[in-house]
């Protein structure tokens, strides 16, 4: 009888702890499973669709055949899971012999690649006796893990998936994007527009931001680290815009250097770019730039420097 692993998703964690984002799908199987995702309160929203990939490997310190697979799914909300007795996604052994335990690596992004990441887990299975919960490196995902006996494998959708995006509507006159973060900095809000040349194009509603310093030549400075991370975009108009603003924390050492502000459309790879420079103590866009964007909202915060006597 083969066993398998089940994905509970965090049913036993404090409601005041967790919230559910609601009902999703694995889509394309025929076993039609639901999975509850759940998140912590640091997290403002979860995406309605998800990638998740799982890279699984059944290993023995008595036997050096590890037998292993690299799976992937798309999940598509659907609502809530009320009255859905099991909120589970069943994974299947690949080997359970003596000795045997499992590793997995699982990652929740907004695309097929992985590159634009949401939540990952690395999990090492020795006993299989209990419900294990846990979170992932970010702390947005919750889970929890257990054995069961007796269902089929899922099918494996990876080869077959590409990234599809959602698109909002078109900016009208009197009309911005608003973005919010997933994790940085709660409740804090910027807003962008496309230059006039390509305010005709529409955007994902999801994406990835990257917010870092550029020397004079565009490499990046990586001391301060780069703010990065996935963001929701929504269609505002000017009357709506809070007046909210996320500090950039640097120093007047930092002065020298442009700050440069970058979305990744998940399925296009196509960026939308500003660059800024310092001047009077806020960012002023730079001339003469690689940019096709405007952003509003980010202002700097400068720090003393202290040194050790």
């Amino acid at each position: 009888m083969n066993l398998v692993v089940i994905f509970v998703l965090a049913v036993q964690l404090s409601a005041a702890y967790l919230r559910t984002s609601g009902c999703y799908e694995v889509i394309g199987t025929t076993r039609n499973t639901l999975i509850a995702l759940y998140s912590n309160e640091k997290a403002n929203f979860l995406p309605d669709e998800l990638y998740m990939r799982i890279y699984q490997a059944e290993i023995s310190p008595n036997n050096p055949v590890i037998d292993k697979a690299d799976v992937q799914y798309k999940l598509k909300i659907v609502g809530s899971c009320y009255g859905v007795k099991y909120h589970s996604f069943n994974l299947l052994r690949l080997n359970d012999g003596l000795g045997y335990h499992t590793l997995l690596f699982v990652t929740f992004s907004i695309d097929v690649g992985g590159k634009q990441v949401i939540d990952a887990y690395h999990l090492n299975f020795k006993t299989f006796k209990y419900i294990n919960t846990i979170s992932g490196s970010e702390n947005i995902v919750h889970m929890s893990i257990g054995i069961a006996k007796g269902l089929d494998d899922l099918e494996n959708l990876g080869k077959s998936l590409i990234t599809t995006v959602e698109r909002i509507d078109k900016l009208r006159d009197g009309q911005v994007y608003s973005i919010e973060f997933l994790k940085y900095l709660k409740g804090s809000q910027i807003y962008f527009v496309p230059n006039s040349d390509h305010i005709y194009q529409n955007v994902p509603r999801y994406a990835e931001i990257k917010i870092s310093l550029i020397d004079k030549r565009q490499r990046e400075v990586y001391n301060p680290e780069a703010i990065k991370d996935i963001i929701e975009i929504q269609v505002v108009s000017k009357d709506e815009m809070k007046n909210s603003e996320i500090l950039f924390y640097t120093t007047e050492y930092m002065k020298k250097y442009d700050l440069r502000i970058e979305i990744t459309e998940p399925d296009t790879q196509k960026l939308w770019r500003s660059v800024y420079t310092f001047s009077e103590g806020m960012f002023v866009k730079r001339e003469r730039s690689s940019s096709n964007a405007e952003f509003i909202g980010i202002v700097p915060s400068f720090l003393e420097v202290t040194t050790g006597k």
